[in-house]
């Protein structure tokens, strides 16, 4: 799911400095060998990303179906008492 509104990784982009920032702090982490391997990291990253969208929208829908179906027994029961 690649849309328009990501821009390809920039190596002078200051997202992707932090980014090589953080592999290289990290207590195991080898330094970056190459900006092809930074771009990777990247776009790994904006997968993740992307997907983590996709799960949550999912979620959302399931809530409102699971709202929904309890507002209609609710109003079932609410015309049978009433």
């Amino acid at each position: 799911m690649s849309s328009g509104r990501y821009r390809p990784a920039v190596m002078s982009d200051p997202y992707t400095a932090l980014l090589r920032d953080s592999i290289a702090d990290g207590p195991t982490a080898k330094p970056p060998v190459s900006e092809r391997e930074m771009a990777q990291a990247a776009e790994q990253q904006l997968q993740a990303l992307e997907q983590l969208v996709l799960q949550q929208r999912w979620a959302h829908q399931h809530m409102i179906n699971i709202l929904k179906e309890a507002e209609n027994k609710h109003k079932k029961v609410c015309n049978i008492i009433c």
